[in-house]
């Protein structure tokens, strides 16, 4: 980036990086957990699971994304400074990536959990290829925000494709938040420590 893109131009892509990645650590909260889970339970029972965090994240990538096109033109500018004008029409290019990045970590945790890393290995090594590529063709930096959307997505597809020789998911399935789910994380909230502080 250095290379292709003055000092002004790093910091919008970097800022704008940054919430994709602050939005990544939320979903990894989940990542261990959700190994520990698949490697301490039956792992079929797991994959209903895996879908339900994969809605949730979904649903959470959605409002917070319409959150940011509704007002990011103006928010960022006043957060970061008037030289940050650009980190809005940036973080557009990210937003596709965004929903991939953070629904394929809980099938990586599923396939570590299951013990079937070797396809971990595959969909970094789709993630690492397409986004190189991408890096050269687009030119940065709303090129290199859709670089990285494009490998991400790529690396989610092929992260599905796999899943579906283990569990006969339909499109209902990875998309969001259902109507049923409520019912099943209003469940597992419950059973948090110190929820019973919140029910008094």
């Amino acid at each position: 980036m250095p290379y292709r893109l003055g000092p002004a131009g790093q910091g919008n892509y970097i800022q704008a990086y940054k919430l994709v990645e602050y939005m990544g650590l939320l979903m990894s909260f989940l990542y261990y957990p959700v190994i520990v889970l698949v490697a301490g339970t039956d792992i079929k029972k797991m994959q209903q699971t895996i879908l339900l965090l994969v809605r949730l994240s979904n649903t959470v990538i959605l409002l917070f994304s319409i959150g940011v096109l509704a007002i990011g033109w103006w928010i960022f500018p006043l957060l970061f400074g008037p030289s940050f004008g650009n980190v809005y029409r940036i973080f557009t290019g990210f937003i596709p990536g965004l929903f991939a990045v953070c629904s394929s970590g809980f099938f990586t945790a599923w396939y570590f959990g299951s013990g079937h890393i070797k396809f971990n290995g595959v969909s970094a090594g789709i993630q690492l290829v397409a986004m190189l590529a991408g890096f050269f063709i687009f030119p940065a930096p709303m090129g290199t925000a859709l670089a990285f959307s494009l490998a991400s997505l790529l690396s989610l597809g092929y992260d599905l494709w796999v899943f579906r020789k283990f569990y006969q998911w339909s499109l209902r399935d990875i998309l969001f938040i259902r109507t049923s789910d409520w019912g099943t994380i209003r469940s597992v909230l419950q059973r948090l420590p110190g929820a019973s502080l919140f029910q008094r």
